[in-house]
């Protein structure tokens, strides 16, 4: 009986094995799922990318890094213009509408442009009088860009990341959307564009001008932090007052309160005082601080300062 049943779990357990079992295929014909051969992981790129972000928000070396580069590329302002005349009229309109304002948009474009390497604005048409209005698409809502078969630098479309809360049902499933250069873009009431910068040959996608420097930047902050709490500690101290034994409990609710600097306290010879500091050792880190300042500046190409 209990051979029987030893027979009939082991039947069990090996048919479970069966069905749960997975075969791993790493043989060389295996790519990397919307991404060309130079390009980043999804995973790592979407990482690097909210770094950056976060860093640009909480470090100000990040964020004069950006606001540098983007000082220098718009300058006081960009206009454009046209010698045709119906032309510069729709130019003036699409610049200033209300729905647009490119003057106010330049240097947030210019700023993601330098923070993701990528840039995606969209053009939605309206049909009724022919008027185009920007948004944009952030890298991390990038999928995969599709391109044509035999170029791979002709960027036909780029599919959006399936959005879970999306007022568009469209977008749930992942939205296409039709460049330029995509046989439908005439038709469409959409197309976008891709601007890239630092981007690797054989790479789909740019990369930030703070790619580099991002790591030496968290060091940085890592460091300058544990310098403040070094120097906030050895700045600490403690007062030790030596009183008869008899006295511990009065004296104790005496001191209570923490003496305001300057403050004069009499008290007979059976009362000493004594101050005590941490003393932590702490090294110079001057050296290893300008180490890391010289890396981040390297990284931006700004002289060190």
């Amino acid at each position: 009986m209990l051979e029987t049943i030893r027979h009939w779990l082991s039947h069990q357990l090996h048919q479970i094995a069966l069905a749960i079992s997975v075969k791993i295929d790493d043989s060389p014909g295996w790519h990397k799922h919307g991404r060309a051969n130079h390009d980043r992981d999804q995973a790592e790129a979407d990482q690097l990318y909210a770094d950056i972000l976060k860093a640009w928000r909480l470090n100000p070396l990040a964020w004069r890094t950006v606001q540098i580069t983007t000082d220098y590329v718009v300058g006081e302002t960009i206009t454009l213009s046209s010698p045709n005349k119906d032309m510069q009229k729709y130019i003036d309109r699409f610049w200033t509408h209300p729905k647009n304002r490119m003057a106010n948009r330049l240097e947030t474009m210019c700023e993601e442009l330098t923070r993701a390497g990528d840039l995606f604005p969209i053009l939605f048409t309206n049909k009724a009088n022919g008027m185009s209005y920007i948004r944009f698409l952030t890298k991390d809502d990038v999928d995969t860009i599709k391109t044509a078969a035999n170029d791979w630098e002709t960027e036909l479309i780029i599919v959006q990341k399936p959005q879970e809360v999306s007022a568009d049902p469209r977008a749930d499933g992942g939205r296409k959307w039709y460049t330029p250069d995509h046989g439908r873009s005439r038709t469409a009431t959409a197309i976008i564009l891709h601007y890239v910068i630092n981007r690797p040959l054989g790479a789909q996608y740019g990369e930030s001008d703070l790619a580099t420097i991002v790591p030496w930047l968290l060091r940085y902050s890592r460091m300058l932090e544990s310098r403040i709490r070094l120097h906030w500690a050895a700045r600490a101290f403690l007062w030790f007052v030596r009183v008869p034994t008899g006295k511990i409990t009065e004296k104790q609710e005496q001191y209570s309160e923490p003496l305001e600097p300057g403050s004069v306290i009499a008290h007979d010879d059976a009362e000493e005082w004594d101050v005590k500091t941490p003393n932590l050792h702490g090294m110079d880190a001057s050296a290893d601080m300008l180490s890391v300042r010289q890396m981040i500046d390297a990284g931006t190409g700004y002289p060190p300062h």
